[in-house]
């Protein structure tokens, strides 16, 4: 277009020319503009969308999209107080016991370096293994598993494992432990339309904090309800475990089984278990019949090999205690009540 112009211009004289050049500057200006314009545009959709991405990540961190998913939340804009849905599922509680009270001991800067090197280590297995981390607490977590619920034993004998290579830097580390279960769990939204939460809500969700604290009193790293250790089909063939006893629940009236997984434990402390599991489980058979003198020659057969196995130290003192006079038939068989 532009040759055919200039020809024209020739044509008809210098001051046609010139005249015609001057259009043709103007009008490649004005291409140049429209151009400009056009990527800017561009550039700014890209913006708005990278800020979208990046929000999306933002949210995604912020909240567990799992347990929004599972309430039929697409995404944050959905969320209100109408929101819960009733549903089974593995809870998980991860967590170093009395970290509240060492806290008194640290300055915020420490506080905040251990609880997220923790998590550096801790929060990855939990996804990997089909979790969702519902919210943190003192150096610790609570987690949900609504699928493929047996993955949360595999998850949690990851985490001992990175937080044993770290408790040499941090010794803190040495009274973590974990609990889990299985059971009814309530998913909902509390609060406020100016402040609202996702909340879970559950007997065994304080259930699963209760046994994740009373772990290292029993020499444990992991220890799992008998309802979750049926739900694991590998439970028998991929962990190593021990009976630990029994635990009464009082709010359901019942007798809850409570075994100590110890793939978590170091190597040393796993193989003494085995040594002893034997032993020790007919411990505790004789201890829940209400057998106290043959369980505690059990028990302190188990402490000649493992002098360290505090659950052992236990036992015998409950057996003495069940066998003092006055005592009668009405020694309790479970070894702690929630």
């Amino acid at each position: 277009m532009e040759h055919t112009v200039v020809m024209a211009a020739l044509a008809a004289g210098l001051g046609g020319l010139a005249v015609l050049l001057g259009g043709v500057g103007l009008w490649q200006t004005a291409k140049l503009r429209r151009l400009r314009q056009d990527m800017e545009r561009v550039r700014a959709v890209k913006e708005t969308a990278a800020a979208h991405g990046r929000a999306s990540a933002t949210q995604a961190c912020l909240l567990p999209m799992g347990l929004l998913g599972a309430l039929n939340l697409k995404d944050i804009g959905d969320i209100s107080l109408n929101a819960s849905r009733e549903m089974s599922g593995v809870i998980l509680k991860a967590d170093v016991t009395g970290f509240d009270r060492k806290l008194r001991r640290m300055n915020p800067q420490r506080a905040y370096e251990l609880i997220n090197r923790m998590m550096e280590g801790c929060v990855p297995p939990v996804y990997e293994s089909g979790g969702e981390i519902i919210d943190f607490e003192n150096c610790g977590f609570k987690a949900l598993y609504l699928s493929d619920c047996g993955r949360a034993l595999s998850g949690a004998v990851t985490m001992c494992e990175y937080v044993r290579s770290r408790e040499a830097e941090h010794e803190e580390y040495r009274d973590f432990g974990i609990g889990i279960c299985y059971g009814a769990v309530m998913a909902g939204v509390v609060g406020h339309p100016r402040r609202m939460a996702l909340s879970m809500l559950s007997v065994y969700t304080g259930f699963a904090a209760f046994l994740q604290s009373i772990a290292g009193k029993y020499y444990a790293r992991i220890l799992v309800t008998g309802n979750y250790a049926r739900l694991n089909e590998q439970f028998d063939r991929q962990f190593n475990y021990r009976l630990l006893g029994y635990i009464y629940v009082r709010s359901a009236k019942t007798i809850e089984k409570i075994y100590d997984v110890f793939d978590g434990d170091p190597v040393e402390v796993r193989n003494r278990k085995r040594k002893t599991k034997t032993a020790f489980e007919k411990g505790i058979k004789a201890f829940s019949e209400g057998n106290f003198p043959e369980a505690r020659v059990c028990f302190i057969e188990v402490l000649k090999t493992d002098p360290q196995d505090l659950a052992a130290r236990r036992y015998v003192r409950l057996c003495e205690k069940n066998q003092e006079p006055g005592t009668g038939g009405g020694a309790d068989i479970y070894i702690e009540s929630y």
